[in-house]
């Protein structure tokens, strides 16, 4: 009996794992990302604004800014045209928090920077003081 136990409970992991998991794949990371340590304390500073909101909502019911799993999270240099112009000599980084399509939103083919898991917020961040200069929703 214990020996048909073991047999069935072996034929059932073989056959979960030869179908294969509906867990998506995660997408390809690089080995390790490296980034300079005033870069990590504005994607901290980001994150902190980014929570101070969390929760809130549009009169529609729509979340503003949502779960930060349902995020990417992405640095970039902004222009010197899109920062103000009292900051345009110095260092400065933009951290982009961008929410990932639900499954409503690929089968309706939304597009723009708002998701059913929130609206995509970007943070300029000054080096010098890593004080957030100017904050911009995408549409």
């Amino acid at each position: 009996m214990r020996v048909t136990k073991l047999w069935v409970l072996g034929v059932c992991l073989c056959a979960s794992l030869s179908f294969g998991s509906d867990i998506p794949e995660a997408p390809a990371w690089p080995r390790s990302i490296e980034m300079a340590g005033w870069h990590a304390e504005a994607v901290a500073v980001a994150i902190a604004e980014f929570r101070k909101h969390q929760g809130t909502k549009t009169p529609e019911g729509l979340p503003v800014y949502g779960d930060l799993r349902h995020y990417s999270v992405e640095l970039s240099r902004p222009s010197k045209d899109e920062i103000p112009l009292q900051y345009v000599h110095e260092q400065c980084v933009r951290v982009t928090f961008a929410p990932e399509l639900s499954v409503r939103d690929k089968r309706e083919h939304t597009v723009g920077g708002r998701t059913d898991y929130g609206i995509e917020v970007s943070y300029d961040i000054l080096k010098r003081n890593l004080k957030i200069i100017k904050t911009s929703f995408a549409r």
